[in-house]
């Protein structure tokens, strides 16, 4: 807006998942009865640990029925063990912190992995929804209809998000994996250009 208010914004989100066919993890969480830290006293499992954790940080689930679903993907061998959805990455740093992975911890392994989503936010909906209007993640028809699209990209369908898409778009970067003395890095070959910002003349009440 005219004062700088944002009207739209894409965020970044994550998917936190765990993996049972990483050794140390099913170890940690899962199979051995451990001391804590400081105390003769036996202790629970871990995953008592993790799933109180999880209760009172993500509540959508209660400590029983998060070890419940925990152990029910563990029978299965599974390697994508989701444990939170829709978390910003501060979030996901805090979990990744959480001393349960740290136990977990093989070299630079901890068990828990993250996949990446995109939601928009409109927070003046009623307005944004006829001036700004609409961006959406590339769908199928929009792929075939304009070829310079690419899936996974967010593209303008109404209002001034799809007049001025070029231009709020910018120019995606081109990089390439390459072999590091630790593993594999990423080179820039080609880098972005970020997308411009519209400022309008709407003030914000």
């Amino acid at each position: 807006a005219r004062d700088g208010m944002p009207m739209a914004q894409t965020v970044a989100l994550y998917t936190a998942f765990v993996d049972f066919s990483a050794p140390r993890v099913d170890e940690k969480i899962y199979t051995n009865i451990t001391y804590p830290r400081g105390s003769s006293e036996r202790d629970t499992l871990y995953l008592d640990h993790l799933c109180e954790y999880l209760a009172k940080n993500y509540p959508v689930k209660t400590k029983q029925e998060y070890a419940d679903y925990i152990t029910s993907r563990r029978k299965k061998k599974s390697n994508s063990c989701v444990l939170v959805e829709g978390m910003t990455n501060n979030q996901f740093e805090e979990l990744k912190n959480f001393w349960v992975f740290d136990e977990c911890r093989d070299g630079f392994r901890t068990g828990l992995t993250r996949i990446r989503s995109y939601k928009r936010y409109y927070p003046y909906d009623s307005l944004t929804s006829i001036v700004l209007g609409r961006a959406v993640l590339a769908t199928k028809e929009m792929l075939e209809k304009d070829t310079s699209y690419h899936r996974n990209e967010w593209h303008g369908t109404s209002g001034l998000e799809y007049g001025l898409d070029k231009e709020l778009f910018g120019i995606p970067g081109k990089t390439r994996r390459r072999q590091e003395a630790w593993g594999f890095g990423t080179e820039v070959i080609e880098p972005s250009i970020p997308g411009k910002d519209v400022v309008t003349t709407i003030d914000i009440p």
